[in-house]
C-alpha cells in the first residue's frame, strides 16, 4: 500500500494510489485508518499521527467530503486531526467507523449535541482597498497546474470563464485564444485530459441549468424529448461550484461522464489488430470508455497485480493474476518483470492475464519465457 512502520512513522503519507482512487476506496481507507488510530467520544472524532504530512493530507482528503477539521500539535510532536460539531455528523454520514464500539460512541456524540452551530468553509470579505501591488500569472509551464492550499488545480475552465467574460479587452482576445487553444488542442487518436475536463464541466453546467438530471430525466425514453429537455432551473453555476469543491479527478469522471457526452465527443476505445497490423476502434460502448478513463486515473495507470499462490502446482512456484481492466499488459514490460521476480523468488514465476481477448499464462523459469492457455 505504500505505508511504512517503525522508526519511519513520522514520514508516513497517504499512498498516492489511494489519493487517485474512486470515492469508495478512499472511504474504506479512511474508515480503516480511523478504526486503528482514531477516537470517538465526548470530544467528537480525533485522529492521532506522528506524521505532520499525514495530518495535512488527512485534513485535505476530509475536505473532499465536505468535512471540516482542525489540526493541533500535542506533546511528543503528535498531531491530532479533530472533527467536532456538524462536521462530525458529516463524518458519520460519509465515512463512519468500522468498529462497532467507536461507531456507537460517535452516534452518542451526535445525539447528545443538538445545538450544533452551522459552520461554513467560506470567509466573508470585510473590506476591499484600492492600490497597486504585484500580481502573478498562475500559468505553469508544462503541467498548466498549480497548488493552492494543498489542492492541485487546473485553471482551464475557470481561467476561460474569467478571461472571456470579465477580464479581456477586445484587442486581447486573439492572443488569449492562441495560448488557450494550445492547451485545449486534441490530436486525432489522442486524449487531452484538459479538453475532456473543460467540456465535461460545461456539460454539467448545461445539464443542471436545463434540469437534465434526476429520476424523471433518467427514465425518459423519448430521445427527441430528452434532446429538447429544458426545465430552466438555472442550477448550473451552483453545481459546478459543488463539483469543484468535493470531487477529485476519479470521482468527477465516475459520477458525471454520460453516454450522451461520449457520443457527442466521438469517444471510443482502440486496440491493436495483429492480423491487420494497425490500431483500430475496438468499441464505442459507454461502460468500456468510462472504464478505460478511470483505469488511466486509478493507480497511475499501472496494472493491478495480485498474488494468487506461493506454492503453485505444489512446486513452490509463484502465481500472480493481472486484474484486467480492458488494457493488455505490455509484453516487454511483463517479461522483464517476470525476470526480476524470478531473481527474487528463485523459482519459476507465472502470471495469469488476458491478451487480445484470450486468457493466457505468461511464465519465466529462469531460462526462457513461455505462453500458455490456462
Amino acid at each position: 500500500m505504500g505505508l511504512t512502520s517503525g522508526p519511519s512513522a513520522r514520514e508516513k503519507t497517504i499512498p498516492p494510489a489511494i489519493l487517485k482512487s474512486p470515492k469508495k476506496v478512499v472511504v474504506s481507507f479512511l474508515r480503516a485508518l480511523f478504526d486503528c488510530d482514531g477516537y470517538a467520544g465526548p470530544q467528537g472524532v480525533i485522529l492521532s499521527t506522528s506524521s505532520l504530512e499525514m495530518s495535512k493530507q488527512i485534513q485535505i482528503v476530509l475536505l473532499n467530503f465536505g468535512i471540516l477539521s482542525t489540526r493541533r500539535l500535542q506533546n511528543h510532536d503528535i498531531w491530532n486531526v479533530e472533527i467536532f460539531g456538524l462536521p462530525a455528523k458529516k463524518y458519520m454520514e460519509e465515512i463512519g467507523f468500522g468498529l462497532e464500539r467507536k461507531q456507537k460512541r460517535l452516534q452518542e456524540y451526535i445525539e447528545n449535541h443538538h445545538w450544533f452551530k452551522k459552520e461554513s468553509s467560506e470567509d466573508e470579505i470585510v473590506s476591499i482597498e484600492e492600490g497597486l501591488a504585484d500580481v502573478y500569472d498562475i500559468t505553469v509551464e508544462e503541467t498548466h497546474c498549480y497548488a493552492a492550499h494543498g489542492f492541485i488545480n487546473h485553471n482551464s475552465f475557470w481561467h476561460s470563464k474569467i478571461m472571456t467574460e470579465k477580464a479581456l479587452k477586445p484587442n486581447e482576445f486573439i492572443d488569449y485564444a492562441a495560448n488557450h487553444s494550445g492547451t485545449m488542442a486534441m490530436q486525432p487518436g489522442q486524449l487531452n485530459p484538459y479538453k475532456i475536463g473543460i467540456e465535461l464541466l460545461r456539460n454539467i453546467e448545461e445539464r443542471w441549468n436545463k434540469g437534465r438530471f434526476g429520476k424523471e430525466y433518467s427514465e425518459c425514453n423519448d430521445m427527441r424529448e430528452k434532446k429538447n429537455w429544458d426545465r430552466k432551473l438555472g442550477l448550473g453555476r451552483e453545481k459546478i461550484f459543488e463539483v469543484r469543491k468535493f470531487y477529485n479527478d476519479v470521482m468527477f469522471i465516475d459520477e458525471f461522464l454520460t453516454p450522451e457526452f461520449c457520443a457527442e465527443h466521438k469517444m471510443f476505445v482502440y486496440a491493436f489488430n495483429v492480423s491487420a497490423d494497425r490500431y483500430e476502434i475496438a468499441t464505442r460502448e459507454f461502460e468500456k470508455i468510462k472504464q478505460q478513463l478511470l483505469f488511466q486515473l486509478t493507480n497511475f495507470g499501472y496494472p493491478i497485480i495480485n498474488v494468487v499462490d506461493g506454492n503453485y502446482k505444489n512446486r513452490s512456484e509463484l502465481l500472480l493474476k493481472h486484474n484486467h481492466e480492458g488494457v493488455d499488459l505490455k509484453m516487454d514490460w511483463a517479461k522483464e518483470t517476470l525476470k526480476a521476480l524470478f531473481r527474487i523468488w528463485k523459482r519459476p514465476v507465472h502470471i495469469e492475464t488476458i491478451m487480445e481477448g484470450a486468457p493466457k499464462i505468461l511464465s519465466f523459469d529462469g531460462t526462457e519465457h513461455q505462453e500458455a492457455r490456462p
